[in-house]
């Protein structure tokens, strides 16, 4: 368990402090190998799950190209995911 004994650890009660030292699939895992489900992981973990390497792939090619910009600004990736979305998934007056 993470014990800080600095008080610099605000968000948490010390006692209630966990490692948390590796993700997979919706699980959490502690330095000493326990398993927690990531009941609290939200929207991305809860859909996508951790350590998926297709995702880890995407997201390191996309940042190889661009590693951020802002909402105004289109990219190659959002102009891809909206013609999917327009394709698949939005009502046809979108």
């Amino acid at each position: 368990m993470f014990v800080d004994k600095s008080g610099a650890w605000p968000f948490v009660p010390i006692s209630f402090a966990v490692e948390i030292e590796r993700s997979e699939g919706a699980s959490l895992y502690t330095r000493g190998g326990k398993r927690i489900l990531d009941a609290a992981g939200g929207a991305v973990a809860t859909s996508i799950g951790h350590g998926r390497k297709e995702v880890a792939e995407a997201t390191a090619k996309a940042m190889e190209d661009l590693s951020f910009a802002c909402r105004p600004f289109a990219t190659p990736q959002r102009i891809e995911l909206v013609e999917r979305l327009r394709a698949h998934w939005l009502p046809k007056d979108l």
